[in-house]
């Protein structure tokens, strides 16, 4: 399945999240304002209590939210009691799509915390993004997942998250191109298996070897996380297909 051209664009990091205007990540605000600077969205997506696909980075619920509690083991309804400290909720995937609307393209890291996919996230998440009007694409460090996700979604977009900084992929990150610039099988495996659209390469790592192979071999987009300043803007540009980034580095209604 080919990336539609409309993904090749600066993706914003969680949103357009600015801590100096208390513009929360993942939050409605820095949805709205990265749509009102014509970049695409990324954003982080892990399941509540029963499986609810929720619109939320982190595993646990102190950092954003200040209560001890593991996302996964919050209902909806306690959600809902919740707040972030700009008074704005933690969105539903649902409700997420609903806001975005289709405007800007959005991509979605599926966060595993290495476990098994759930039955119950992966039917409802499978079920809104086939239904979603707008381009979606679904990504995962975890290629398990994705592979579950090939079965359930087939026609939405797949792609692997890839980095050598030891996170909660489940696939072994390359080394560093070499001089022949071959490509590690194991990558390539994991792209053909769940039959990727493409992929999203750490910053720090560019250029890989399978990077380079992806983009020359597969024929398949590298997108680059997360960049912040400009020397990793032009290594993005040099090494990649589009930029999913954070600040000012991008400036606005760019394009790759």
């Amino acid at each position: 399945m080919e990336l539609p051209r409309c993904f090749l664009r600066p993706m914003a990091h969680r949103g357009l999240h600015d801590h100096r205007v208390r513009r929360i990540e993942n939050s409605a605000a820095a949805f709205e304002a990265a749509i009102a600077s014509g970049f695409g969205i990324e954003c982080d997506v892990r399941f509540a209590a029963g499986g609810l696909p929720v619109v939320f980075h982190d595993a646990h619920a102190q950092r954003l939210l200040g209560i001890d509690a593991a996302t996964d083991t919050l209902s909806e309804a306690q959600l809902c009691e919740l707040a972030y400290a700009d008074g704005s909720r933690v969105m539903t995937f649902e409700a997420f799509l609903a806001l975005v609307g289709g405007r800007v393209p959005v991509l979605a890291e599926v966060k595993s915390n290495r476990s098994l996919p759930p039955p119950a996230f992966v039917a409802e998440l499978s079920r809104l993004a086939t239904c979603y009007k707008g381009p979606l694409a679904l990504m995962s460090f975890d290629h398990e997942w994705m592979a579950a996700f090939r079965e359930r979604a087939p026609e939405v977009a797949r792609g692997l998250v890839v980095s050598s900084a030891g996170r909660d992929q489940s696939v072994t990150a390359p080394d560093r191109a070499g001089p022949q610039g071959e490509a590690p099988s194991d990558l390539l495996v994991a792209s053909d298996r769940i039959d990727a659209s493409f992929a999203a390469f750490d910053i720090k790592d560019l250029p890989t070897s399978a990077s380079q192979a992806l983009r020359r071999i597969r024929r398949i987009p590298v997108f680059a996380w997360t960049v912040r300043a400009p020397a990793e803007l032009q290594a993005a540009i040099s090494w990649a297909d589009a930029p999913i980034f954070e600040g000012d580095v991008v400036g606005p209604n760019t394009r790759s």
